[in-house]
């Protein structure tokens, strides 16, 4: 497999079994304690299922990058962890989401998402201080005959690649609490 630097969420959604939601949650907190052990590991997000729900619990495993992940993935301690799941969930549905793409709602998504209001609102705290400060940043560090549209251009790339790669990560992990709550 090649190297992909970006990070990579796998999002499962498991479909427990009646009268196993209390099992699962044990074998949660051990699996997630084996994938804790694994270089790149970065966390693990839990949505609890509502009340009255058919009892999907919805999961996001986040890994530095693709090569981190298919270590976890080709262990024999996920392995075991996962022979233990028939008994408990009537159906498994995952799905791997790359970078920014976490960021992009599928119109078909069969996974939790969370609302586009709170997605705003944490986009617009991540943004706002990067919109004051990189272009006064970058005026300063170009030379003063360079056209105004190349240094908006240069402001937007470093921009972009900020909230990419460093910002948006942190934010999300930050307001996860906030983000996949349910109400």
């Amino acid at each position: 497999m090649a190297k992909n630097p970006d990070p990579v969420t796998l999002m499962i959604a498991n479909t427990i079994k009646p009268g196993k939601l209390e099992d699962y949650r044990i074998w949660v907190k051990g699996i997630s304690e084996a994938a804790r052990q694994f270089d790149g590991y970065e966390g693990t997000q839990y949505i609890k299922p509502p009340t009255g729900d058919n009892h999907t619990v919805h999961s996001m495993i986040r890994f530095r990058d693709h090569v981190t992940l298919s270590a976890w993935e080709e262990s024999e301690a996920r392995q075991q962890w996962l022979d233990k799941l028939p008994e408990l969930v009537a159906s498994r549905q995952a799905e791997k989401i790359e970078g920014i793409e976490f960021w992009f709602e599928p119109p078909d998504a069969p996974l939790l998402k969370p609302p586009k209001y709170r997605m705003a609102l944490v986009t617009l705290l991540a943004i706002y201080p990067l919109i004051l400060f990189i272009p006064p940043l970058i005026s300063m560090l170009l030379p003063n005959d360079v056209p105004r549209f190349v240094a908006i251009l240069v402001s937007c790339l470093c921009t972009v690649l900020l909230m990419t790669w460093a910002v948006m990560p942190a934010m999300t992990k930050i307001f996860s609490f906030w983000l996949f709550r349910k109400k």
